[in-house]
């Protein structure tokens, strides 16, 4: 069998010129896009193990999400139709995801938890420790109903944001670039806040029953009224059809925009409060009951998608740049398209409403409803570690929301 060196720059490769060579071994775990030594010659923009590829979108929220709210498209791990994969869903190796933009010069890339009280706190080393805990309020009767209650985080534009408030109390917007120092953006009425979402300079939130929009980055807010009384809704983004916005209710009922959030039309079908963007399709669930919808279309029409044995309760469903990943309170299931779905493993750490993802290193982190508060790692989304005690600050309330994003440096975090 005869070879040559061939050199492209810094790399060497081995170029075969006999027809009859044998065919590459498949790659391990740690040469699948998920990290690893000697996974890749790309810097990782991370301090984490040299050899770490740039992976996913620039965003990872969750929306959680998670959990949280999904960033701008250009810097979103939730890809467009193009960046869709066959639907092998089984596959339990970490997902080899689009190469990512550098770290913006001069920035930090940052996990930012946020949570009732106010509570702020950051991870700039991947999510092996957090910082800067910060608080308005540590206890409170009832933090669901209180002023200081959180209801979003988002990362866009060099900026961190997060919604608070409830009921009878008053609606303000914080925005930070360290997350660290929040300024108030905004302050209106007597409403509950809901969610939030952005696309570059656009940013949404839930106040009540209508829609907050601002075109500025936050400095200005214009009520934006809906075509559905939608209650405690949630709000997604995806770069699709030019550009969709979703709120789903706590009633299954949607609604869509296709102008940047300025006007509002109703979807067609039921189930689903809790919008998640990904591969070119939203999917749609509900924590309680389980339901999971499905819309090819930008959120106009929706249809039910049975799944993951029927479950009662679903925690969370994440786009991780590759597939969606749905949780349930004992297991982990994986979809490419958001229709077919096959059991990845078993959740042995409980529910996980909370997550993101770091898309240069490809480590997720979550964090578990309730308190004490307690932070979890994980390489695949599937097999949990525990964040050691002493890492973290335990003071104040349960976390709500993480984001990814990229912050101004600090004495803390560098």
């Amino acid at each position: 069998m005869q070879f040559i060196l061939k050199v492209l720059g810094p790399v060497s490769v081995i170029v075969c010129l006999v027809a009859s060579c044998a065919a590459p071994a498949a790659p391990s775990d740690d040469a699948t896009g998920e990290g690893g030594a000697g996974g890749t010659d790309e810097p990782t923009g991370q301090g984490g193990a040299a050899g770490a590829p740039l992976v996913g979108g620039m965003g990872g929220e969750a929306s959680p999400n998670a959990g949280g709210a999904a960033p701008d498209a250009a810097a979103s791990g939730a890809g467009g139709a193009g960046g869709r994969s066959a639907p092998d869903a089984g596959r339990s190796a970490p997902d080899a995801a689009p190469v990512v933009a550098p770290v913006p010069t001069g920035r930090v890339p940052m996990f930012v938890a946020i949570g009732p009280g106010l509570r702020t706190t950051i991870s700039c080393d991947d999510g092996r420790s957090w910082v800067e805990n910060r608080l308005e309020k540590e206890t409170d009767n009832d933090f669901s109903h209180d002023e200081t209650n959180i209801h979003g985080a988002v990362f866009t534009n060099g900026r961190f944001y997060y919604p608070a408030g409830w009921g009878q109390t008053t609606t303000r917007v914080f925005a930070s670039e360290n997350g660290i120092t929040w300024q108030r953006l905004y302050q209106g009425g007597a409403h509950q806040s809901n969610s939030m979402v952005a696309t570059g300079d656009v940013l949404l939130f839930g106040e009540g029953s209508a829609i907050r929009r601002s075109d500025d980055g936050g400095q200005n807010w214009t009520p934006i009224t809906l075509p559905d009384k939608i209650a405690h809704m949630r709000l997604a983004y995806g770069d699709v059809m030019g550009g969709r916005f979703v709120a789903g209710g706590r009633d299954g009922r949607h609604v869509f925009s296709g102008d940047r959030g300025r006007t509002w039309r109703k979807a067609q079908g039921q189930g689903g409060h809790y919008p998640v963007f990904g591969g070119g399709v939203f999917v749609s669930f509900q924590r309680i009951g389980g339901n999971l919808v499905r819309s090819v279309d930008g959120g106009a029409t929706w249809q039910r998608v049975s799944c993951c044995g029927n479950p009662s309760y679903i925690a969370q469903v994440f786009w991780n740049g590759e597939r969606f990943l749905l949780y349930r309170n004992d297991s982990v299931w994986g979809s490419a398209d958001g229709e077919a779905w096959t059991k990845l493993g078993a959740l042995k750490i409980g529910d996980l409403e909370v997550m993101a993802r770091n898309p240069h290193s490809g480590n997720y982190v979550a964090a578990r409803p309730g308190r004490p508060v307690r932070f979890y790692n994980s390489r695949d989304g599937i097999n949990w570690s525990p964040v050691p005690d002493g890492s973290f600050d335990r003071r104040g309330d349960e976390i709500k929301y993480i984001t990814f994003g990229y912050g101004l440096p600090s004495a803390n975090c560098r």
